[in-house]
């Protein structure tokens, strides 16, 4: 399955003659930037066989201060809302996109609410749980960014970048790369720093992809389900078929948000077994809650080859006998907390209704369920590759 020279981003030659090129120098790399890759120990995927099973730290990685590099945003469709960092061919972000309200203390943003395409605050608490759930993944994937046999890569599009923290470092490891990031919400990136091959897009992936065909070579898709209308999902999945080069790829990652136990300990009578259902009863007359369990179906049926699916629990706590699962455990003890107040509080106040005082009610005894080690709670997440034919 690797992809051959013959499939390394190199400039044609012309006929008659050789045409020189010579490799991008790096950008100086930012001292924050050291300090992390010094303790994190990351090690990069590249011409590994697909195995996330296999991809579990050996010792737990530190909290990654987010510093996101670009903000350039590039001119695509009239429905875009785009914002520039002194690239040309860029426009700022309108009122429209940037208007947020306050629902029961907590910041929604107004545009993507009111169309119904996401339900999730967009607030300093929640740009602070998603670098939590990405330094989680990272320590599940053992800090894999790629999870396919890739040559060197020439483009590389991210849906759903949210704080840009896996395309910051995909366009870090890549130099001579170019990372094009997609997501609704501008609200959880930090641009401090930069990278001049990182391009952050602000438009709506439940509309067609605004790109050339056979575009890129990898398309990462993570956690977007929450965001994905029910009846996008085909369309969605043709479309990053189109923009995909021949041979390239995509690579899927979605949490199922039904709470399961190793041990068969959590009963329709536990709460973290009503907030999945809630959450499921909800989220379902917009979106599509089975999505997790069905995109490696999906993707077959769009046409994908070579199709791999792998699903790996994700401990809510420590509760693991196993060493690396106990540590991931303790590390997304966080994570989950934040996460079952801000993933429902929306849809369970307004779409089912509940008050305040039962949302309070369930999630506090949810919240003491997901620490508790007896019930060995967990999530299932599912990560899916597959290949576009060559021809």
């Amino acid at each position: 399955m690797y992809l051959g020279e013959e499939e390394i981003g190199r400039p044609p030659r012309r006929e008659g003659g050789g045409r020189r090129w010579r490799r991008k120098p790096k950008p100086r790399m930012p001292d924050w930037l050291k300090a992390v890759i010094q303790k994190s120990m990351v090690v990069p995927l590249h011409n590994h066989a697909f195995d996330p099973a296999a991809c579990l730290l050996q010792s737990s990685l530190p909290i990654i201060s987010t510093k996101i590099p670009c903000l350039a945003f590039f001119l695509g469709s009239p429905r875009c809302y785009y914002t520039m960092t002194g690239h040309a061919d860029t426009e700022e972000l309108t009122d429209e996109v940037r208007e947020t309200f306050i629902h029961h203390n907590r910041t929604y943003q107004r545009y993507c609410v009111d169309r119904k395409i996401y339900f999730v605050p967009v607030d300093e608490d929640e740009t602070i749980r998603l670098r939590l759930q990405h330094d989680v993944l990272t320590m599940l994937f053992d800090g894999r960014s790629i999870f396919p046999p890739m040559g060197a890569l020439r483009r590389v599009l991210d849906c759903g970048f949210g704080t840009g923290l896996w395309a910051f470092q995909v366009a870090w490891e890549h130099p001579r790369c170019e990372v094009i990031g997609i997501d609704m919400s501008p609200h959880h990136y930090n641009p401090e720093e930069s990278v001049e091959n990182l391009y952050l897009n602000v438009d709506n992936l439940n509309m067609p992809l605004q790109f050339h065909s056979g575009h890129f070579d990898l398309i990462n898709s993570r956690l977007v389900a929450g965001g994905i209308d029910r009846n996008r999902w085909h369309g969605y999945m043709r479309d990053i078929l189109r923009c995909l080069r021949g041979g390239g790829w995509c690579q899927m990652v979605e949490i199922d948000f039904n709470a399961q136990s190793d041990n068969g300990t959590i009963t329709d009578g536990h709460a973290l077994r009503q907030w999945s259902d809630k959450y499921r009863q909800a989220m379902s007359q917009f979106k599509n809650p089975e999505a997790p369990r069905r995109i490696a179906h999906w993707m077959r049926h769009a046409g994908f080859t070579d199709v791999e699916e792998r699903m790996l629990p994700l401990p809510m706590c420590g509760w693991s006998d196993n060493q690396r699962e106990f540590d991931i455990g303790v590390a997304n003890q966080e994570n989950i907390r934040l996460l079952l107040g801000s993933l429902a509080l929306y849809p369970f106040t307004e779409l089912l209704g509940m008050s305040i005082t039962e949302f309070h009610v369930l999630v506090a005894q949810a919240r003491a369920e997901a620490i508790n080690p007896a019930l060995k709670p967990y999530f299932r997440l599912y990560v899916c590759v597959g290949r576009k034919p060559r021809r």
